[in-house]
């Protein structure tokens, strides 16, 4: 059995993060450590990399405008835009030996212009 409690994704960069569209099928995987061996589970923490597409919005000054003409008060638009993500990140994983349960321990994601491959 296969137990995951939560996952987070963040974003650093111009953008708020609305929503993660595409989660790659394929992660690969490779163990970086055996961090705690006890009589029935051990933790191990894995690297992993993977493609994710997210949605991001940000404030577009560069298309915002003046709602009166005597400049009272500025318009901002919002822009929406979708990024692929190259995603590189550890978790931390318990395996139960004498159940054969393995756990996904919470973990963060971060997302970056170093991550970020195109928009799509």
């Amino acid at each position: 059995m296969y137990e995951t409690k939560s996952v987070h994704v963040y974003l650093y960069n111009k953008c708020v993060m609305t929503s993660v569209v595409e989660i790659g099928d394929t992660i690969q995987m490779k163990i970086h450590s055996v961090d705690q061996i006890g009589s029935d589970d051990s933790r191990v923490t894995i690297w992993c990399t993977t493609k994710m597409v997210v949605d991001c919005t940000y404030e577009d000054y560069s298309r915002g405008s003046f709602e009166t003409d005597d400049y009272d008060s500025f318009q901002v638009s919002k822009t929406t835009i979708r990024e692929e993500h190259m995603a590189k990140f550890a978790c931390e994983v318990k395996i139960n030996r004498a159940t054969g349960n393995i756990y996904v321990l919470p973990f963060k994601v971060l997302l970056g212009g170093d991550t970020r491959i195109k928009e799509v």
